[in-house]
């Protein structure tokens, strides 16, 4: 995540425009074929970015899905940006492994129990209101599910999808997080940014790695969350109102990444357990203490860091900046990235001598 800066929070928001490019791309092709692609983004808040892949085209235009012929190839549809109201159409399409109907207008999850061989179903960016459908989906097979950007209240009628890998449940209007959910135990990602989640109470989930809880209510540290959670490699806190790190936070051992910024933070917790973090991002806090720097040498493994606009940095003098870049370049001298800036890395050109051709480039 160190090679840009998204502004904090904006994941989902990343995503959708990821989306719509890909969907673009789709339209103009006019074919049905997978297009894999991948897009990340760095920053507090929706680096997020973000995870996506294997998108699939259909013919450009159609309102609805286009039945395949029966026991023929059936791999997946995608609808994107169609106006879609109603998911229908899809009887004779019992093989279909990836069903993607994002950024169109679904209210209700309907007509799709039959298809058993699911293993992405998508329908972020829609009008949904309630998953409880979903519990009369027997989708043994599922492992990706994108619900983003919907009106979902209530995370409801998945807990029966044990081979789940990824969820998505991000920019909805949840407000908790059920017990249930640790029947998901393949888990791996779980997205919930932008909701009004207000603890981060959650069950036992032993391969969950990726968890956002980025821009809810969180303004105070569950004990058990640590516990719990004690595999998780990538951590996103970002925009909620939590104050300084608690002890517990030692249990994260295979942490690589945290995103902590814009929340109530005031000291540098020198967290030796954490051998394997890389990138640290705390900008946007209350740390006013110069001296709390130091306490990054705590963390051998940092590659990236981001504190900028903290009162301890006094952004806009001179004088006090560079005072607060030294200091950080002394505490952790082998980092590559601060906050904005690119360190210690070296820029190679390998030419085979054709750039002479290239228009604005030239040959000493």
């Amino acid at each position: 995540m160190s090679q840009g800066y998204v502004p904090p929070g904006q994941f989902e928001d990343l995503l959708n425009l990821i989306r719509q490019a890909s969907a673009a791309s789709e339209r103009a092709m006019n074919a049905a074929k997978y297009a894999e692609m991948a897009a990340s983004a760095a920053g507090a808040a929706g680096q997020q970015a973000v995870v996506r892949a294997m998108h699939m085209a259909n013919a450009p235009g159609a309102p609805t899905a286009a039945p395949f012929s029966p026991g023929a190839p059936d791999p997946g549809v995608g609808l994107v940006a169609n106006c879609v109201e109603k998911i229908e159409n899809l009887e004779t399409n019992t093989n279909l492994v990836h069903l993607e109907l994002y950024q169109n207008m679904v209210k209700k999850i309907e007509n799709i129990s039959h298809l058993r061989n699911l293993t992405v179903l998508d329908l972020s960016f829609n009008k949904i209101r309630s998953t409880e459908p979903l519990a009369a989906c027997p989708f043994e097979y599922l492992e990706n599910l994108y619900l983003s950007s919907n009106k979902i209240v209530d995370v409801e009628g998945i807990f029966h999808f044990t081979q789940l890998k990824m969820l998505e449940l991000g920019s909805n209007r949840i407000r908790a997080i059920p017990e249930q959910v640790s029947s998901l135990v393949n888990l791996k990602e779980l997205w919930l940014g932008k909701n009004k989640i207000t603890s981060m109470s959650l069950p036992v989930l032993p391969a969950l790695r990726h968890l956002s809880l980025q821009n809810n209510r969180l303004e105070s540290w569950e004990p058990s969350f640590f516990r719990n959670l004690a595999g998780l490699t990538h951590l996103y806190l970002g925009h909620n109102n939590l104050p300084d790190l608690p002890d517990e936070f030692a249990l994260l051992t295979d942490l690589v990444e945290v995103d902590l910024v814009r929340n109530a933070i005031t000291q540098i917790k020198p967290i030796p357990e954490l051998q394997k973090l890389q990138e640290l991002w705390m900008n946007d806090n209350k740390i006013e203490d110069l001296a709390q720097i130091a306490n990054l040498a705590s963390f051998p493994s940092l590659k990236t860091i981001y504190l900028e606009r903290n009162p301890m940095q006094d952004l806009g003098n001179k004088q006090a900046e560079e005072r607060y870049r030294e200091a950080i370049l002394q505490a952790v001298p082998y980092i590559e990235q601060l906050d904005a800036e690119r360190l210690n890395v070296e820029l190679k050109v390998i030419s085979d001598g054709t750039e002479r051709q290239v228009m604005g480039i030239r040959r000493a």
